[in-house]
């Protein structure tokens, strides 16, 4: 199903940017189009395949992909100074607001997450009392902690602290110095994570909580 849903984003890359370049009418001129990303994750894939691979260039699309972490990608796009991007549930919120963007798809409908724990935490509830990580407030990161932690009777910011790290990588280092007892991580970070150490205490993937994890978002 991941297989398949990368493979669509892909191809809804390539008619966004065609589309929009009939709609600017410059058919004999290479269009620009300004992407972003918001997590260094596998699922972010169709966007780096596309670039390294010189499907862009190939439909006459040069897109100038960059990294920016979780909320500030949309945030960037609502600024203009970004046109599309791959992104989280961040875009909700920003409509809420206000902001003149719009989903045109759905990559990944459920979370695509691990918890990752430092050797001592042997289970989600022994958590209480200590310090878990995520990325930022409001980022699917938060979103998916805040759910396992009441599914499993802990009560966010009262029995657990959430330390908010701004990025996947950043959860990691918490962890692995000990300044978070536990952090929600992905691929291929979670690799790293278990190569450092550190053991998997909740695979969220596998409880296909529904969410909007990844969609490509547009601005007018």
């Amino acid at each position: 199903m991941v297989r398949r849903a990368s493979l669509s984003q892909i191809m809804l890359i390539i008619v966004l940017a065609a589309a929009m370049l009939i709609a600017r009418a410059a058919s004999a001129q290479e269009m620009s189009l300004r992407a972003v990303y918001n997590a260094v994750s596998g699922v972010m894939a169709p966007l780096w395949v596309g670039q390294e691979g010189g499907l862009f260039t190939k439909h006459g699309v040069n897109v100038d992909l960059k990294y920016l972490a979780a909320t500030t990608a949309v945030q960037g796009m609502v600024g203009g100074g970004e046109e599309v991007g791959l992104v989280g549930n961040q875009g909700i919120d920003a409509k809420l607001e206000g902001a003149d963007l719009i989903y045109v798809a759905s990559g990944l409908p459920t979370f695509v997450f691990q918890v990752y724990g430092r050797p001592e935490i042997k289970s989600m509830a022994d958590l209480k009392g200590k310090v878990v990580a995520v990325t930022q407030p409001s980022a699917s990161t938060d979103y998916a902690m805040r759910i396992v932690l009441k599914r499993n009777g802990l009560e966010p910011d009262k029995d657990v602290k959430i330390l908010y790290a701004q990025d996947i990588a950043a959860v990691f280092t918490s962890v692995s110095n000990g300044n978070a007892s536990a952090g929600i991580m992905s691929a291929p970070t979670s690799l790293k994570a278990k190569a450092a150490g550190l053991k998997p205490i909740l695979n969220i993937t596998e409880l296909r909580i529904p969410f909007l994890f990844t969609g490509m978002l547009s601005s007018p």
